[in-house]
């Protein structure tokens, strides 16, 4: 976040007028912004969250789910990876919380058979793909 905007920020919510010299992101910030910039439409915001695919993994080692979204990324799909463990479930619903639309489900047998488990979570249909087809052709599988 620039200099200004932030100086912004602390104008908007008191009455001190202050120059700023750096700018820090932290938590103190990002919850003023959740409760003072959104609530009153100044960035707006059509969908809770930019991601269209987010990737559940199955596996202890991140690095086969971090590829599979790197290729996406380069291919133009917004992709996030669930890191935290938890059941399945609650990773759904985050999903659903922040309005992803398309769900990967990563486990051992996906990656054994070089497949995912891609999940429209709209119309709650789940198609196994191969992750080349997948990476080199999203449009393909993904609807707008």
């Amino acid at each position: 976040m620039g200099r200004s905007l932030f100086a912004y920020l602390i104008r908007f919510s008191s009455s001190y007028n202050i120059k700023c010299t750096g700018c820090k992101i932290d938590k103190e910030l990002t919850e003023f912004s959740l409760t003072h910039i959104i609530p009153y439409n100044i960035i707006k915001a059509n969908k809770k969250s930019t991601a269209k695919i987010l990737i559940i993994s199955m596996l202890e080692d991140l690095s086969k789910p971090a590829e599979i979204a790197t290729r996406l990324r380069n291919n133009g799909i917004n992709t996030q990876i669930y890191v935290e463990k938890s059941k399945i479930k609650k990773q759904f619903k985050y999903a659903n919380n922040l309005e992803i639309p398309y769900v990967i489900v990563l486990g051992e047998d996906e990656i054994n058979n070089g497949t995912v488990s891609l999940k429209n979570m709209q119309t709650g249909e789940q198609t196994e793909i191969k992750i080349d087809e997948l990476c080199e052709n999203p449009s393909k599988y993904l609807i707008d």
